[in-house]
């Protein structure tokens, strides 16, 4: 048998942790007991096992040091004066904060049955009293490491569900960026496939339009103010396409491109693309009038007929449109005059019944050949002079038989009669 001294030193070793590695960093441990000697001998001995020790007197005490410090794990005194052990447990479990932290009950033998009932609350495991070194150090150990991990796999957890969240950020954002650049339906093939189909359109209504004295202003305005200027067209540009569920097809120097009918296909093309351009026009005066602003004149050309549209481009992805309806679209702007729509006869027949035009007869284009042209003026006069109900009312109710939808936007200026321009001019 071991002598006192030899049993001392072989529980000295037991609680210094002689020939084990010393834990990786502090841990703070919190002792409530009322009993001064309790509280002394365990502080004590985990004090020598390399732990941060903090002492309460009383429930309340307790709470207070909760409050203030974060602990690693709680020794819990049952049996207390003022506020109980039972008590501490509760509100240390009823708290997000604290209820992850373990603790021990501190128990009298005769106290099982309250010890027994603190474990179903919550409590993680309990110490006899008289202490017993190696159990006291094997409890605590135990329950530190359980903590570490769970500490670990949570923090292990936020760092997944953060990746996770910077990962669904920047997809959003590519899948946002991609958007700028194509439509919706093209966005989707692209990124499902790898690349898009060319697709062939029967019937689309492209629109080009520029500004009319655009080259003097570019002589009068410093760099900067030229760039602001048409950053400011064209943003209100792109906001009046969006609402019309256009789609926009790119920008050059000063001459805005869009088409509708693709890529969604709809028969009310002919009609949208010129209630959008009516807009377009609107606003443009709308902002050449106020203070300080450049008195820019929109000019607007519209032609319908069949196109070719695709993705070009491996970097810097490009959705446009090819074929002849293009190219005589771009010649319907340049044979227009400023604040006026002038239309092919091929898109004057699919919206006379909703718009007044005015003939232009047969007019010479860049490459000397006479087309036949029209200026959109306003809306049909039938529409104008409906007894039973207001344009709009007669407008919608043309649009829906003809087309089976409701149409997108009417605006009350397309009444006026901004949009005959300025009549005479050829």
């Amino acid at each position: 048998m071991r002598s006192m001294q030899e049993q001392m030193l072989f529980e000295n070793r037991l609680e210094t942790g002689a020939g084990t590695e010393a834990p990786p960093a502090p841990t703070r441990l919190l002792v409530v007991d009322d009993n001064d000697g309790n509280r002394e001998i365990l502080a004590r001995r985990l004090q020598r096992q390399g732990h941060d020790v903090v002492l309460a007197a009383s429930g309340s005490e307790a709470l207070a040091q909760m409050r203030e410090n974060v602990f690693d794990l709680v020794l819990l005194d049952v049996l207390m004066p003022d506020v109980d052990g039972i008590t501490v447990l509760q509100e240390l479990k009823r708290h997000q904060h604290w209820r992850e932290v373990p603790v021990i009950m501190i128990s009298a033998v005769d106290e099982i049955q309250t010890v027994v009932r603190c474990i179903e609350m919550g409590a993680d495991d309990y110490l006899a009293k008289p202490f017993n070194a190696v159990l006291l150090r094997a409890r605590v150990d135990a329950l530190l490491e359980r903590k570490r991990l769970r500490d670990q796999e949570r923090r292990q957890t936020e760092d997944l569900k953060a990746a996770f969240a910077e990962i669904s950020r920047q997809t959003k954002l590519n899948a946002n960026l991609l958007l700028n650049l194509l439509p919706q339906t093209v966005a989707d093939e692209l990124r499902d496939n790898g690349r898009v189909e060319p697709m062939y359109f029967q019937d689309a209504t492209i629109v080009f339009t520029d500004f009319a004295g655009f080259t003097l202003a570019t002589e009068q305005l410093s760099a900067e103010e030229l760039v602001e200027t048409l950053h400011e067209y064209f943003s209100a540009f792109d906001e009046i396409i969006g609402r019309h569920g256009l789609e926009k097809l790119k920008t050059i120097g000063d001459a805005y491109m869009f088409a509708s009918g693709i890529p969604d296909r709809r028969s009310s093309h002919p009609v949208d693309a010129v209630i959008a351009a009516q807009e377009m026009i609107h606003r443009a005066t709308e902002l050449a009038a106020r203070p300080g602003h450049v008195d820019w004149k929109l000019r607007v050309g519209v032609h319908t007929g069949p196109v070719i549209a695709g993705v070009v481009g491996t970097r810097k992805f490009a959705f446009d449109v090819w074929g002849e309806t293009v190219n005589f679209s771009s010649r319907m702007e340049s044979s227009g005059v400023p604040n006026r729509i002038n239309i092919s006869a091929t898109t004057y027949l699919r919206i006379k019944d909703f718009f007044a035009c005015e003939a232009r007869g047969r007019v010479k284009t860049k490459e000397g050949r006479e087309v036949e042209m029209y200026f959109v003026t306003g809306l049909a006069p039938r529409l104008l002079e409906s007894r039973e109900q207001s344009w709009q009312a007669a407008f919608r109710r043309m649009y829906l038989r003809y087309f089976q939808v409701e149409p997108r936007v009417l605006s009350d200026f397309m009444s006026s009669s901004i949009f005959a321009g300025a009549v005479g001019q050829k």
